[in-house]
């Protein structure tokens, strides 16, 4: 999927994108090459509602996403990924699960694509719900950018139901802006949340995915990563 570039855009706004997210942060390591397989496009959003009763799921980590590679990250970006992973569980509401997380290779955009989730019970997708409900919040980061963060509601859930939100970020600075959006979803048994960014060697052009967008990524990511349990 393609995203706007413009040329001449500060490397520090993709990076503080990222740290508006909350999940990791740039200069991930591989060695790994791939592809980019197409996001489904998004569904009827009435299919995110969370269904009273149905089967559990649970996630893991294929070696592959259709053609986006599974790899391994550098120390500080794994770090990063359990610092993202806790801020959701803060956002979720959710605590006792098992850790589960990955970083796909997306060579043909130069993006990283990221999957962190947790496997447990007693998960409340109301809980997502709630955390979407809250007003935008306005911040400045460590360089000085402006950085707006909103909460898109009720997006596509996919076969799977549960519930699926998306948070939103623009960051702003000298005169040129970047968008970005981190989903999340969550069913009884799973929670998941899929961002991207962008891999050191573009790390110079400003790059954008809608709430919109990026659902369609988390619905190709969240098919391969969820399967019900056996």
């Amino acid at each position: 999927m393609s995203r706007p570039r413009s040329a001449g855009a500060r490397a520090a706004l993709p990076c503080a994108l990222i740290a508006a997210a909350a999940l990791t942060g740039c200069g991930a390591q591989s060695s790994a090459t791939a592809t980019a397989t197409t996001p489904q496009p998004a569904k009827n959003a009435a299919s995110a509602t969370a269904t009273a009763a149905g089967p559990s799921y649970v996630l893991s980590t294929p070696s592959t996403i259709g053609k986006w590679t599974l790899t391994t990250p550098s120390a500080t970006t794994q770090q990063k990924m359990r610092q993202g992973l806790s801020t959701a569980e803060q956002i979720l509401g959710v605590s006792g699960g098992t850790p589960v997380m990955g970083l796909y290779d997306d060579s043909a955009d130069q993006d990283w694509i990221v999957f962190v989730g947790l496997n447990g019970s007693g998960f409340d997708p109301a809980k997502l719900a709630a955390a979407a409900g809250t007003p935008p919040r306005y911040d400045t980061d460590g360089t000085g950018d402006r950085v707006t963060t909103t909460w898109v509601p009720n997006l596509a859930a996919g076969p799977h139901a549960g519930h699926v939100d998306c948070n939103e970020s623009v960051v702003q600075g000298g005169g040129l802006a970047a968008e970005g959006a981190t989903c999340y979803w969550m069913t009884s048994t799973t929670a998941g949340v899929v961002t991207i960014y962008p891999q050191a060697n573009r790390s110079q052009w400003s790059f954008g995915y809608s709430a919109q967008q990026m659902d369609g990524y988390l619905l190709t990511v969240r098919s391969a990563v969820e399967q019900v349990k056996g």
